[in-house]
């Protein structure tokens, strides 16, 4: 039999076999209903006859045993869902009288009716609300001794069964005031604000909970900006304003903090101390400009970035050299004091190697034994018998390409009021590629071998290695995009440095 036949005849064996399987999906489900029906579990032979009828809805020995026992599954089932009830577990007993709904429709579809779901709609209003009315008696009584925290869980619990009963929601509001007032009373800033904000969500009366809770962020806000914490007040006044938009003066103060936190950074061209070039491209410029460009995107409104062609009009007006010309740090710090530049960047580039080799092409052969055949004619038909082996031979040449950068270097971040390094930091990039493949492959083999297709050929060479690199990428990145991936990952490490060392918000404890 040959292959194509073979796979014919396996695909129709396969159809007939998924022909036969859904054609009895209904019976493995119809006996599991009877066996449950035989042992008691009405409600799971239940499931199980529908499943049936699923799968075939004019299955009649499925839809009689429904009809017999879906009274007694419903009613099975139910008194679990009263055993929930009589221990004043409301949700679990929910879920079931929901479940039972979906059960009763399923019946109705196939005929079936439940007269004991009449009213079902009525019950579980009437269940969600027993709970509700459970969780806010006991919600009360914590709010009156006190236990707002308590009492907020219980209300909740309340809000869960039943989403609008009585004045729950205001309750919760009451309990966050309550909660927010003993905090103010111990200066607890922050955390009142936010029980104050937790209360305007539930309250019909929200703006008074948002203004209470704007007047802890402005506190927290003017004791920040009287200890020259300029970021964190900058953070808190601008919480404030998007509670009441029109607070005191928190948006004077709020321009005022980002007036005198101003971080202003001179980003000094990128130094190429190597003089190298790779494919024409200018390294340090690109990762200049990307690293600009990106802190740009990123920073807060507190940095100020000042670049190469700002910095070269500043000096300008002192009648100094271009930055191209110039890369004395006293010199830079001198004039950062002057015009109130706090910090200066630099970056050194201190190897620039790039390396592309290929195509490299070498011609080469192997060969393998292979079996030879002669034809033997018999009566009826003519037979292949195997007389030997001979030798099939593959001539192919080998290509290898090559591809390489690496990036060496350090960055320092001046302060130029002191002329310290706030920090200095080696970097180092490098991205390789690399294609290692075989092209042109010719096989030779005698006639009488009756080769068919090369997979044969492959199968006997037996060189998994050497098949996978005939079948390998022939491509190899290019030195020019290897750069740019090594810039990016540079520019990567830059920003975040940058960031962190010099734009983030200073975690500490609200002051008191």
């Amino acid at each position: 039999m040959n292959r194509n036949l073979k796979r014919r005849v396996l695909a129709s064996l396969a159809l007939i076999t998924l022909f036969i399987v859904s054609a009895c999906a209904h019976v493995a489900p119809y006996k599991e209903a009877v066996r449950f029906q035989e042992s008691g579990q009405y409600y799971h032979a239940a499931k199980s006859a529908l499943n049936s009828l699923k799968a075939k809805p004019d299955y009649d020995e499925a839809r009689l045993l429904l009809k017999n026992i879906a009274e007694s599954a419903f009613k099975q089932r139910e008194q679990e869902a009263q055993n929930f009830i009589d221990k004043d577990n409301y949700p679990p007993a929910i879920n079931i009288l929901r479940e039972l709904e979906k059960f009763a429709f399923n019946c109705n579809r196939h005929g079936v009716r439940i007269p004991a779901a009449q009213g079902l709609a009525q019950r579980i209003e009437n269940v969600s609300n027993a709970g509700a009315e459970k969780w806010y008696i006991t919600g009360e009584g914590q709010l009156r001794s006190r236990n707002y925290g308590e009492a907020i869980e219980s209300y909740s619990k309340s809000l869960d069964l039943s989403s609008g009963y009585k004045d729950t929601r205001e309750k919760i509001a009451l309990c966050h005031r309550s909660m927010a007032e003993e905090l103010l009373m111990a200066k607890k800033w922050r955390d009142a604000a936010q029980h104050f904000e937790n209360a305007a969500r539930f309250s019909k009366e929200s703006m008074l909970d948002k203004k209470s809770a704007a007047q802890c962020y402005y506190t927290i806000g003017k004791k920040f900006f009287e200890k020259k914490r300029y970021r964190n007040a900058y953070a808190a006044f601008e919480r404030c304003l998007a509670l009441d938009p029109y607070y005191e003066n928190a948006a004077q103060l709020k321009d005022t903090c980002l007036r005198k936190g101003m971080v202003r950074l001179v980003i000094l061209p990128i130094e190429n101390r190597t003089g190298a070039g790779i494919a024409g491209i200018s390294v340090e410029d690109i990762l200049y400009d990307s690293i600009i460009s990106t802190v740009q995107g990123k920073c807060s409104p507190f940095l100020e970035i000042i670049d190469r062609q700002n910095l070269d009009m500043i000096l300008q007006e002192q009648g100094m050299a271009k930055t191209d010309n110039l890369m004395d740090m006293n010199t830079i710090a001198k004039i950062g004091r002057l015009r109130g530049f706090q910090y200066i960047l630099a970056g050194k580039i201190t190897r620039l190697t790039g390396q592309e080799t290929g195509p490299v092409t070498n011609y080469r052969r192997d060969s393998c034994q292979i079996p030879v055949y002669v034809e033997k004619k018999k009566k009826y038909y003519t037979k292949l018998e195997k007389v030997g082996e001979s030798t099939a031979t593959l001539r192919y040449k080998e290509v290898t390409k090559e591809s390489g950068i690496v990036i060496n270097g350090s960055l320092q971040i001046i302060d130029s009021s002191t002329g310290h390094f706030l920090f200095t930091r080696p970097f180092s990039a490098e991205k390789r590629d690399f294609a290692h493949y075989i092209t042109d492959c010719k096989w030779s083999y005698p006639e009488n071998a009756h080769i068919k297709d090369t997979d044969t050929l492959w199968r006997y060479m037996g060189n998994g290695d050497l098949q996978e690199k005939f079948l390998a990428d022939q491509n190899c990145a290019s030195i020019s995009d290897l750069t740019m991936q090594a810039v990016e990952q540079l520019k990567d490490q830059f920003v975040e440095h940058i960031l962190v060392q010099l734009d983030s918000v200073p975690s500490i404890p609200d002051p008191i």
